[in-house]
């Protein structure tokens, strides 16, 4: 799978979230935002400035407007950036699972080839001793190595 569809397919599965993200953090960034632009410009500005009501509404509008694409732009920044903090994090705990199996599948790997070795060799240093007393003319009762010879000694 690719890393652009594996994006797009967390990415719809985020969807139904997403939307609900927005919502619940654009609206009230929204409304304390207009809440404190009220307040600045009846509080502050107006009797500062002289301002009528018509130049404070005036002031108001022009103000939440900059407010509503300020707050736009934190929740899109936040919203999309949390998304893609979480993919990419979903990306890299998925990267130290597959290294994580393939160190397991590598170990089992050396593990079954050095059990073979250690059954090699000890079928090749009793093969020795038997040969050995075969060929000084010695009666050889020592028995085979056997298939469960570890698992005896692990016991």
């Amino acid at each position: 799978m690719s890393a652009g569809h594996h994006s797009s397919t967390m990415r719809r599965e985020l969807l139904p979230y997403v939307e609900s993200l927005y919502a619940l953090m654009y609206l009230p960034l929204l409304i304390v935002g207009t809440a404190f632009v009220v307040w600045y410009e009846l509080t502050r500005k107006a009797m500062e400035y002289n301002h009528t009501a018509a130049d404070t509404v005036y002031a108001i509008i022009i103000d939440v407007g900059y407010v509503s694409v300020a707050d736009a732009g934190v929740t899109f920044g936040v919203v999309e950036g949390g998304i893609a903090i979480m993919i990419l994090a979903r990306r890299w705990l998925e990267r130290i699972e597959e290294k994580r199996e393939a160190e397991i599948a590598e170990g089992i790997a050396q593990g079954i080839a050095q059990g073979h070795a250690e059954r090699q060799k000890k079928w090749e240093d009793w093969n020795r001793r038997r040969l050995q007393a075969l060929e000084e003319g010695r009666e050889f009762t020592e028995p085979s190595p056997s298939l469960y010879d570890d698992e005896d000694e692990n016991r």
